[in-house]
């Protein structure tokens, strides 16, 4: 059996006779569909990325080639924790095992009421390392201070690549920012203001499946006009998986995900795509239409964004993995964003 809650300390006890299991097939999705919405809800640190409805509809669009691996930790009778992968057939090479969700997926965690403890991590990283005898195995963008990524570090064999996620805590602290940051973000935001004051500004966020829906294709077009022709190394690339979107927002609906627009003249000039879980949330796509670059709707559609959020009760937006170019550094600096230090984890063969 596992041990219940400390109630003088109101964390997880550590589980004992921890053993793992590795789910294929059938039982892996079964798994996710019956037992990971329980494990979820018992976790107060995942994401959305670990969200059930996300993870479920990641893995009704894998191509034949691929399934779902779910390691998982505990007793017989009682899970503790559990990471869902993929495995992906290639030709000519080994497999390669990456987490459900991914490229796409940041925060990479594993989920349940002992995610955090120590055994449980380190049972989770000797599956990840037995895979990795015959499987290429990467595992992105995990925070560094989860217990699974100091388990993965303290092996030998993997390489780590360090990744920043920039975190903006609400309200937006604008008093904070230098002088110069604060006079920027007042240009912007009286000019904005202008127009909004000739009605000419209109800010919605999606409550509702269908609006979800039906927000995503304009994102996509407004994003495949901005970065089209770019190289695949610039700091905002094209939505790839672009045929799965629609499913994927479909499946995880207007409890997981929203897409927040700004109108001017009744054109839509920005969209923000959102994933959220409590009083936390986490932006997957930002776009802006390249005709109106120079009013910066992307930030004025920020602002509007924070000021929403803020008044529903979020303390938290993260704005996802920082890319090491300068434009990305400095757009998300001028919100004086926490910076939550991520690894990404590689164990490659030379075959």
């Amino acid at each position: 059996m596992l041990e219940t809650r400390d109630r003088h300390t109101d964390q997880a006890a550590s589980p004992s006779d921890i053993t793992l299991r590795t789910l294929t097939g059938e039982g892996a999705l079964e798994f996710l569909n019956e037992t990971w919405p329980t494990l979820y809800g018992q976790d107060p640190d995942a994401t959305p990325y670990q969200a059930a409805s996300w993870l479920s509809a990641w893995a009704a669009q894998l191509p034949p080639t691929a399934s779902v691996l779910v390691l998982v930790t505990g007793t017989a009778t009682e899970p503790a924790a559990a990471v869902a992968l993929v495995r992906e057939q290639r030709l000519g090479r080994r497999a390669l095992v990456y987490p459900l969700g991914a490229p796409h997926a940041e925060y990479t965690l594993p989920v349940g009421p002992y995610a955090a403890d120590s055994s449980v991590a380190m049972a989770l990283a000797e599956g990840l390392k037995e895979l990795a005898r015959d499987h290429d195995v990467v595992v992105p963008d995990m925070p560094a201070e989860s217990g699974l990524a100091q388990q993965l570090s303290a092996q030998r064999g993997w390489t780590q690549d360090p990744t920043r996620c920039a975190e903006i805590p609400l309200p937006v602290a604008y008093a904070r920012m230098s002088s110069s940051t604060r006079r920027e973000h007042r240009r912007r935001a009286r000019k904005w203001g202008e127009l909004a004051a000739e009605r000419r500004v209109v800010y919605r966020r999606s409550r509702r499946t269908d609006e979800l829906v039906a927000a995503y294709p304009l994102l996509s077009q407004m994003r495949q006009r901005r970065w089209a022709g770019q190289p695949e190394d610039t700091e905002n690339v094209l939505i790839s998986d672009e045929a799965s979107w629609p499913a994927v927002l479909q499946r995880c609906g207007a409890d997981l995900a929203f897409i927040a627009a700004l109108e001017l003249d009744g054109h839509v000039v920005a969209q923000q795509m959102c994933l959220y879980r409590d009083d936390r949330c986490y932006s997957l796509f930002p776009a802006m239409d390249p005709d109106y670059a120079e009013l910066a709707p992307g930030h004025a559609l920020l602002r509007w964004l924070t000021e929403d959020l803020t008044d529903d009760g979020f303390s938290l937006l993260s704005l996802g993995l920082t890319l090491e170019t300068e434009g990305q550094r400095g757009y998300k600096r001028q919100y004086l964003p926490r910076e939550r230090s991520c690894v990404t984890f590689c164990r490659l063969s030379s075959r």
